[in-house]
């Protein structure tokens, strides 16, 4: 509220941990946000793990803006980290990029390569 009553531009970026775990409470936010101010940029940065249709939706919807940080390359075997949606070992990196896939599948605009890893923009 302060930040609206200043009328000045601001952003909202929510970041992990990660947010999409706790996505009922980036929703609420975010409305809150969108209800109450036309200055607000919201912005999301997950490692695209447990996208689902919802919350892509949801993203369209709220005009939010996406990066998807890419920590390993496709087919790496990265078996060190644990999947949120199916509670095992999974090749995460093969899952994230599936969803980086899936993000473009639904028209949303992917960047390219900073420095000696992928950082993907994704804007919706």
């Amino acid at each position: 509220d302060m930040c609206n009553a200043s009328g000045i531009p601001y952003k909202i970026q929510f970041t992990g941990g990660e947010p999409t775990l706790v996505w009922q409470h980036v929703v609420r936010i975010s409305e809150y946000a969108r209800k109450t101010s036309e200055n607000v940029r919201l912005q999301l940065q997950t490692n695209a793990t447990i996208l689902d249709d919802q919350m892509v939706k949801d993203m369209r919807r709220l005009g939010m803006s996406v990066g998807v940080s890419v920590d390993t390359p496709l087919g790496a075997g990265d078996y060190n980290l644990r999947s949120y949606k199916n509670g095992g070992l999974e090749d995460v990196s093969s899952i994230v990029w599936k969803n980086v896939a899936y993000l473009c599948e639904k028209q949303i605009k992917i960047a390219e390569k900073d420095k000696d890893r992928w950082m993907i923009a994704v804007h919706i």
